[in-house]
């Protein structure tokens, strides 16, 4: 179901893009790492990284990037937003995200429940955010910031705002 809406991202107009290739298949809104370059890729990419999954360590240190590639899908049956996924070995669109961006993901895209005026934080093992009462030790936070509904059947969303990258 995951639905991801930028709705305001300084990579929109500035760059700060990052071309990733995952392991496995991945909704849009999932973060990860940017990790080495993808060698031999078909499409010739020459910039394109591998997306690492967050680990202990790393979401302490390193930078976590937001996975939004444009949803393209050719097969009718699986058009709408919610059935994108992007294929293990494809490349997708990720964003370096700063202080001050919003972006709204669908509740799918989190570990538990978000609540509004509480922080979302990266999580070890996982490429989705989980609620976190404080800001803690993380690299990355975004503090919650509206409960609202995203898609034509009215998914339940969350409006993030990053407050530390």
């Amino acid at each position: 179901m995951a639905i991801v809406n930028l709705d305001k991202i300084q990579a929109k107009k500035v760059g700060n893009l990052e071309h990733l290739v995952f392991t496995q298949d991945v909704t849009n809104g999932v973060f990860a790492h940017a990790g080495e370059l993808v060698q031999g890729l078909v499409s010739g990419d020459g910039e394109a990284v591998k997306a690492v999954v967050p680990t202990e360590e790393s979401i302490v240190t390193d930078e976590v990037i937001l996975h939004a590639s444009p949803e393209l899908e050719y097969d009718p049956r699986k058009a709408g937003l919610k059935h994108f996924k992007l294929e293990a070995g494809e490349v997708g669109r990720g964003y370096h995200l700063t202080a001050g961006d919003i972006v709204t993901l669908t509740a799918d895209l989190f570990e538990g429940t978000p609540v509004v005026n509480e922080y979302v934080v990266p999580q070890a093992a996982s490429m989705k955010l989980a609620p976190a009462a404080e800001l803690g030790n993380t690299r990355f936070a975004a503090k919650v910031i509206e409960k609202t509904v995203l898609g034509f059947d009215g998914a339940e969303a969350y409006a993030i705002k990053v407050v530390k990258a």
